[in-house]
Parts: C-alpha cells; sequence; structure tokens
C-alpha cells in the first residue's frame, strides 16, 4: 500500500476512501489496462478500410502499445495468471471492437480470416507482437509492416 501511496502522491487514507480493499484497486488498474489496450489497438480504425490495411494497422498499434505499457501489460498478464476476478466493466467490449472481432473470425463465421481455431490466430498475431515488443531494441517500422503482411498472409488462407 506504501508504493501505491507513493505513486499516487496520495495517504493511504485517502486511497482507502476510493477502494474499500487492495483487491478493488488491483481491479481497477487491471480494468484501466483493459479498457486502454482496446481504445489503443483500434486507434485510427475504419471499418472501410481493406481487409489487410486494418489488420496491419491494429497490429502496429499493438506493438506500439506493447512497448510503450510493457510493466502495465505485464500486471494483467499476472493478475490473469493468478485467477483474480475479472471486472465485467473490463470484458464489455465497445460496438467498434465487437465490430472488428466479428470481422476479422474466419470465413465459417463469416468473417474474412481462414479456418483456423480462434486461439492459434490470436497466438499467430498478438502472441508474436507482444513478444517483439518484448526485445530490447525497437523494431523499424518497415520490418513490422512485413511481418505483419506476412502473418497476414498465413491467417487469410
Amino acid at each position: 500500500m506504501s508504493a501505491i501511496s507513493k505513486l499516487a502522491k496520495a495517504s493511504p487514507g485517502v486511497i482507502y476512501h476510493h477502494f474499500a480493499s487492495k483487491n478493488q484497486i488491483l481491479q481497477a488498474v487491471y480494468e484501466r489496462a483493459r479498457i486502454l489496450k482496446r481504445g489503443s489497438l483500434l486507434q485510427g480504425y475504419d471499418p472501410r478500410m481493406p481487409d489487410k490495411e486494418a489488420f496491419i494497422l491494429v497490429a502496429l498499434n499493438a506493438y506500439t502499445f506493447y512497448r510503450r505499457y510493457h510493466k502495465m501489460l505485464r500486471f494483467a498478464e499476472l493478475y490473469e495468471d493468478v485467477g483474480f476476478p475479472i471486472p465485467a466493466a473490463a470484458l464489455k467490449p465497445t460496438p467498434q471492437a465487437i465490430a472488428f472481432r466479428s470481422r476479422f473470425c474466419s470465413k465459417s463465421q463469416g468473417g474474412v480470416l481462414g479456418d483456423l481455431p480462434h486461439r492459434v490466430v490470436e497466438e499467430m498475431t498478438f502472441g508474436l507482437v507482444m513478444r517483439l515488443a518484448k526485445q530490447r531494441r525497437r523494431l523499424p517500422e518497415a520490418i513490422l509492416r512485413k511481418t505483419a503482411e506476412g502473418v497476414w498472409r498465413a491467417i487469410k488462407a
């Protein structure tokens, strides 16, 4: 609590005035991370964009987000791994996120992608982007774009 108090530049009493417990604080931080991630990934996305360009935009946004907020993402991963309850607000997708998700699903489900399982597509896309973002050196955009194009070809087939 002292570390949180120091980072927030507020006394523990003020923090406990707004949160009944440490678990509520953890839930609020987790919820904030999920909402921030969702908004960042879809920044600049327009449903009228060609499929490939929309996919590449979101992949580049994800890389930038993961590089910038790596500590927050690490916290979110640990939060999920430990099994804390996930706040409903963190799970509630925006209409834009729902539309994106329905567009980028398998053809058998009405989307534009091949018929790989969702978890496989997620790992091939966001899993790869996250691992690249964790590398010490930032990759040039040209390399990221070329990588995203390769992934697009693989998941589109």
